[in-house]
């Protein structure tokens, strides 16, 4: 039993961290976009 738990779990640690950081990444991509135009126009007003 123990072996099949490994087998499920070291997949599961590693893909974690890993679906963690694109989540964030694509957060941080959608978020800064009406952020930057934003920023965009007051520096041209």
């Amino acid at each position: 039993f123990g072996e099949i738990l490994d087998w499920m779990l070291t997949p599961l640690l590693l893909l974690w961290p890993i679906s963690l950081v694109l989540t964030w990444l694509v957060a941080q991509s959608i978020a800064g976009k009406p952020f930057d135009r934003t920023l965009e126009y007051n520096v041209n007003a």
